[in-house]
């Protein structure tokens, strides 16, 4: 890669920041952003980037106050710290390579190197951080009626919390599977206590979610986004020409999430037989070589 190219990437910062709560849209608009020409980096990009264990170590920061809380150009460890090598045939993140056998990562080596755009949890939690972090982004309240939104959770994201298979992933795959499931857990317990059912808890918590991002977001710098609100909206807000012959995309209903999270807990599973070859692979050749040197 060219000395200039790398340089011309130093300079593409953060651009929007969305700052609203998951099954408000939140993938319909990193479709949309990625349209408009934007590098959006969504729940499930730091799953498979392996970021979700350095999100779950800043909740703990700023909430318990347990380890040192990012400031600034700290959080460029998760948003501009990315880098595709000349020299290898997948995505590498901080120069450690990402997993090449992940789908997502085949896919995301041809991105390039800079996120200009952030949805979904946990970074919905450190609004006032990206902020500071950085100054000149725009950000995006994306909103629905809390009805609605709280019936999509208690059938999408809860009800996958409660499998009692993606709980014993923590222990079997820490590193992926593990790592969501267990920031999932300390995201929730944060928001709702981990009482989904708890109606006018989970009420309270959605409505101070969004009145804190208001409060905090400098009018000029905010929209507030409706789920379903299509193109114009957000194009006037980004300075950007609504795209001609394309439909605003709606995706991620409550089958196609399901979906997706059944193929990351497969995919949780098969790192955790390899974890397990990886543990009793050795101790078996061990065991192997100890009974024949006894019955030698």
């Amino acid at each position: 890669m060219a000395d200039k190219e790398i340089e011309d990437n130093k300079e593409r910062k953060m651009q929007v920041l969305v700052m609203g709560l998951g099954r408000c849209g939140t993938t319909s608009l990193a479709a949309a952003l990625k349209i408009l020409g934007y590098r959006p980096n969504d729940w499930v990009d730091r799953f498979y980037l392996d970021q979700d264990r350095r999100w779950t170590d800043q909740l703990r920061a700023k909430y318990y106050g347990q380890g040192q809380k990012w400031e600034g150009a700290d959080f460029d460890k998760v948003t501009q710290g990315f880098d595709v090598s000349a020299n290898q045939n997948h995505y590498r993140y901080e120069g450690k390579p990402a997993d090449p056998t992940c789908p997502r990562v085949r896919l995301l080596k041809a991105h390039p190197r800079h996120i200009q755009a952030i949805l979904d949890r946990p970074c919905n939690l450190f609004t006032e951080e990206l902020l500071a972090a950085y100054p000149s982004a725009r950000v995006i309240l994306n909103t629905r009626p809390f009805e609605s939104w709280h019936k999509s959770m208690l059938s999408t994201v809860w009800k996958y919390q409660a499998w009692p298979t993606y709980c014993l992933l923590q222990y079997t795959d820490p590193r992926y599977a593990g790592a969501h499931y267990t920031g999932g857990r300390l995201y929730w317990g944060l928001f709702c206590d981990n009482k989904p059912t708890d109606v006018e808890r989970c009420r309270k918590a959605f409505e101070d979610h969004n009145a804190h991002v208001r409060a905090v977001v400098p009018k000029d710098r905010l929209l507030e986004y409706p789920l379903g609100a299509g193109w114009e909206p957000l194009c006037e807000f980004l300075g950007k020409s609504v795209p001609q012959e394309t439909e605003f995309p709606h995706i991620n209903d409550r089958n196609t999430y399901l979906e997706l999270v059944t193929k990351l807990w497969w995919y949780g599973l098969q790192q955790s037989c390899v974890n397990a070859i990886k543990i009793l692979g050795p101790l078996a050749l061990g065991a192997v070589a100890v009974g024949w040197m006894y019955y030698k």
